[in-house]
């Protein structure tokens, strides 16, 4: 059996960070973008642990772009009203940042870009681009 995980994407929020016992659980929601529908956004939970943690907490904020690699895990758990919940999420085991602080900080603050048309063709050709 296989369970990999590969995404591109960028953080939704700022991340988030707690102790466990002895070790650093660091949080944050992921934007990935559908290639062949660009209407189409998955947004998908993602932990970290330890050193990468420590690292996502330290360089990222929202609007950090990333490509991780890690699995999925699916989790239920029964909430206040008596229902049952699920999710997937990722806990990732490798996180690449994508953007430098620079381009950041410099990034005009715009609405997301909904409809294809709102695209130019370097920003199509860059969206759909594998880059491994």
């Amino acid at each position: 059996m296989l369970n990999k995980y590969i995404a591109i994407g960028n953080l939704t929020v700022d991340p988030s960070t707690k102790q466990i016992k002895d070790n650093t659980l660091t949080t944050f929601s992921l934007a990935v973008n559908n290639p062949v529908n660009k209407n189409d956004v998955c947004f998908i939970d993602v932990e970290t642990w330890n050193r990468t943690a420590d690292n996502c907490a330290k360089f990222l904020k929202k609007g950090s772009r990333i490509f991780l690699e890690g699995r999925l895990k699916y989790s239920c758990w029964e909430a206040k009203d008596g229902s049952k919940k699920c999710k997937v999420s990722c806990v990732a085991d490798y996180v690449q940042f994508m953007s430098t602080k620079n381009e950041e900080d410099s990034a005009p603050q715009s609405e997301p870009k909904q409809k294809e048309e709102d695209f130019t063709a370097e920003e199509i050709d860059e969206l759909t681009d594998v880059p491994f």
